[in-house]
């Protein structure tokens, strides 16, 4: 696995500690820098005050979904990175955002390699052969 020289900082949104708490344990070995928010209000908040190099975000939440999170961090990062969480398969098939291939989509539950995966493509690219 690679590591960051240089500290990651991840937005992580879900309206659920469980999950947010996995999410924080599986990427331990990345050294990241978490801001962390259960709603999507706040996690704007967050990333007006502090530069994100990945958004993790689950899809439905109380007030504003993440696909309407994703679509207004976009406005201001073109170039983010996202990984969109949802347990609601049939929600994620319907979902398009403004990121293209810098996005990831893994439906809950996923194992913690699944995600350490989708961060590996896109924190860490590989060279095109």
């Amino acid at each position: 696995m690679k590591i960051a020289q240089e500290r990651p900082v991840v937005l992580l949104v879900d309206d659920h500690q469980a999950v947010r708490k996995l999410v924080v344990d599986t990427l331990e070995p990345y050294n990241c820098q978490f801001l962390i928010a259960d709603d999507g209000d706040k996690a704007l908040k967050l990333a007006a005050e502090t530069p994100v190099d990945l958004v993790i975000s689950d899809l439905e939440m109380p007030g504003m979904n993440g696909d309407e999170l994703i679509g207004k961090l976009a406005e201001k990062t073109p170039d983010l990175r996202v990984i969109l969480m949802s347990g609601n398969h049939d929600k994620l098939d319907k979902v398009a955002l403004p990121c293209g291939e810098r996005v990831r989509i893994v439906c809950k539950p996923f194992l913690p390699s699944q995600l350490r995966k989708m961060v590996d493509e896109l924190m860490f690219p590989k060279p095109a052969a």
